[in-house]
């Protein structure tokens, strides 16, 4: 991806933006698969990172329903094999995607990249 002056490109925020609305669509739509889950679940855990570090406004609440909402669809997953997020947790991972939109067109690349990082040290994704 390039970075410009220290922050991806806007290019590079577009890829970002559309995968994670790609993965919310195809897991919604009962066409998720691991994969999906995993960006979409990737995403949860690096925009409460950036927030705890002081970029953009993620607050606990919607942090956390965000983070169930992943839980359920993880769940049905591996027992039932169908990657799916519910029509009620729409709002919170619909909310959760705009905050890290937000988050990767303001934060440095290397920032982005300590994001990712951290959330692979907690093996988490």
């Amino acid at each position: 991806m390039k970075v410009c002056s220290g922050r991806l490109s806007a290019e590079a925020v577009t890829f970002l933006a559309v995968r994670c609305h790609l993965a919310l669509q195809a897991t919604y739509s009962s066409r998720g698969t691991a994969s999906t889950a995993k960006t979409l679940f990737e995403v949860t855990v690096v925009a409460g990172i950036l927030a705890r570090r002081g970029h953009g406004d993620l607050t606990q609440r919607r942090a956390g329903a965000a983070e169930d909402a992943m839980k359920r669809a993880v769940r049905s997953g591996l027992d039932a094999g169908r990657w799916l997020i519910e029509d009620r947790d729409i709002p919170a991972m619909c909310s959760l995607i705009s905050t890290f939109e937000r988050q990767i067109a303001m934060v440095s690349a290397a920032e982005l990249r300590e994001a990712f990082k951290s959330a692979r040290t907690l093996a988490v994704v």
